[in-house]
């Protein structure tokens, strides 16, 4: 069994990398570190509206490397503007994944169609 990725997005991105990005935004950060909102995005300039709990605004990595932390690499945007920013990387995975599992099938259908093959060769010398 393969092992498991380890996951870019941990404690440490929450607690440690997200905050001081999202307060340059121009987001306001209470005395424990978090996030309280006010962030305002770098591409279209609205501001993120104070909604208590949650963070609606999104820290984007501009190069696509989700294990590249720079602080230069990272950008507050609003959800609009990161999946317009995200679109060509999301779409050659989308491709490559489509790829990868059409193959996956026509192989499957192959090895059955091989073993349907045996078995009627293996009855036809029984008789």
């Amino acid at each position: 069994m393969a092992s498991r990725r380890p996951n870019p997005y941990d404690y440490h991105w929450r607690r440690h990398d997200c905050p001081p990005v999202l307060k340059a935004a121009g987001g306001t950060v209470d005395r424990r570190g978090r996030y309280t909102g006010l962030a305002r995005c770098l591409n279209c300039k609205n501001i993120e509206p104070a909604v208590v709990g949650r963070r609606l605004w999104q820290v984007a990595h501009l190069d696509g490397d989700p294990w590249n932390r720079a602080p230069w690499n990272l950008a507050v945007l609003c959800p609009a503007c990161h999946r317009d920013h995200d679109a060509p990387v999301r779409s050659v995975r989308y491709r490559a994944t489509r790829r990868r599992n059409y193959i996956r099938r026509k192989d499957a259908s192959r090895t059955l169609l091989a073993l349907l093959d045996a078995t009627a060769e293996q009855a036809a010398l029984a008789l």
